[in-house]
């Protein structure tokens, strides 16, 4: 009830701001310049907001190894599910219809159309480890099984590693409940379906897998190409879209390895959600998340930095600003963070920054914009109180000056080495 009614504030806030400037819940058109039949459309289009509250979790915010502080790519959308004020998963209520199990598999009694879905952005490895840290061990199945589809950005270890373990520990959560599996659509260049052959004696995978070029043109190239993508495929795919309550997916190539690309999904209520993956700022990410509500983009590098990020084809935090203001992005929040970081890379204006475990009330981001001072300060004091606890152990392990007796130590034993050596020496004399 809390989370509705801060979700009621924040959108009437919205709502209110939206009219000010002259801008409308489904995108930013000016209400002035419309004309009565679009004033029509956009009614029709408010009144239909998803009611199931959206949230992304963020499993892992840095990048190409894991770190004390942040493990490696990973973010988890969530419908219908969230972590309340004391820590608990809650699981939204929707009625069953037409025994359909469009809207997110089975719950943990095994009946079908539990009303929520989820969906991941990458699986770095120790996503499976991050996602029962954040949900809990009571609700990790539950999760898994609510999950529908994976989007693989691109082939790096650190952003598609993880998978093995997820799909194996999918195929379980559904074994102890007693329930046939619903096949998971994987999203992701072609080369990782081979890759995900080879390890199909650990997850007895039964995902279908779309490869992400083919909707190089749009999503309308994937419909179209009916040769290639089969019907059972294409049925998957729209039943996933159903129970993520998406209307439209765009994976735009991005400028990173070979086979990179960006995620921007639409959503039936029109709000517009954008994950660059690894990249340079990309033309082609602008175009097709223009007038986002929010963009998640990565921010490897400080703002200083440009030169290191051109070389390895990242980005840097002010970048991904121009980014976003290229984009016309209303809420921008930023993630992959080098391991060079142990706080953040510098903040931009009216950015977020994110952290590992951090969960993101889609229809609420402006409430986390204000606070990235205040996780500063955490991670500060974090850092500082284990600065002092690992000294409190090396006293008490060493007795207070174990610099000086182990050097004291190498000493004895260098001198006793010399000795040794000059007694060898005398004796073949």
């Amino acid at each position: 009830q809390q989370q509705q009614q801060q979700r009621q504030g924040s959108e009437a806030a919205v709502a209110e701001d939206r009219q000010h400037d002259g801008s409308t819940q489904c995108g930013n058109t000016n209400t002035k310049s419309l004309t009565k039949a679009e004033k029509e459309e956009e009614d029709v289009c408010v009144s239909k907001k998803d009611e199931r509250l959206r949230h992304i979790h963020f499993l892992g915010t840095g990048s190409a190894i894991p770190s004390k502080l942040r493990n490696v790519t990973a973010i988890i959308l969530t419908r219908g599910i969230y972590v309340n004020d004391q820590g608990e998963t809650v699981f939204e209520a929707q009625e069953h219809t037409n025994n359909s199990t469009i809207d997110g598999g089975v719950d943990v009694d095994g009946k079908e159309g539990n009303g929520v879905a989820s969906m991941l952005f990458d699986c770095g490895e120790g996503t499976y480890g991050q996602l029962v840290r954040k949900f809990g061990t009571a609700s990790i199945d539950r999760i898994l099984r609510s999950l529908r589809v994976v989007h693989i950005s691109h082939l790096h270890a650190d952003h598609h590693l993880g998978a093995t373990t997820i799909l194996r520990h999918r195929r379980d959560a559904f074994a102890r409940v007693g329930v046939a599996e619903t096949p998971l659509v994987v999203i992701a260049p072609s080369f990782f379906y081979y890759f995900m052959r080879h390890t199909l004696h650990l997850t007895m995978d039964n995902s279908v897998y779309i490869d992400s070029s083919l909707f190089r043109n749009g999503e309308q190239a994937l419909l179209s190409r009916k040769s290639v993508v089969s019907d059972k495929v294409l049925r998957l795919y729209a039943d996933a879209k159903a129970s993520l309550g998406v209307a439209a997916v765009d994976v735009p190539l991005v400028k990173h390895c070979l086979h990179a690309f960006g995620l921007v999904l639409t959503f039936t209520d029109g709000f517009k959600f954008v994950w660059s993956g690894d990249t340079r700022p990309a033309d082609s990410l602008v175009h097709a998340g223009m007038n986002a509500n929010v963009l998640v983009h990565e921010a490897t590098f400080e703002t200083a930095l440009q030169d290191e990020a051109i070389a390895k084809r990242h980005s840097t935090a002010g970048e991904a600003a121009q980014v976003a203001r290229r984009m016309r992005a209303q809420h921008l929040i930023l993630t992959h963070f080098s391991q060079r970081y142990k706080v953040s890379v510098g903040y931009e204006k009216r950015a977020a920054c994110a952290f590992d475990l951090m969960s993101v009330d889609l229809d609420n981001v402006q409430a986390i914009t204000g606070l990235n001072d205040t996780i500063d300060v955490l991670f500060a004091a974090n850092d500082s109180d284990e600065g002092v606890a690992e000294g409190k152990k090396e006293k008490k392990g060493r007795g207070g000056d174990s610099d000086m007796k182990k050097k004291k130590w190498k000493e004895e034993k260098k001198k006793k080495w010399k000795e040794n050596n000059k007694k060898k020496n005398n004796t073949k004399k």
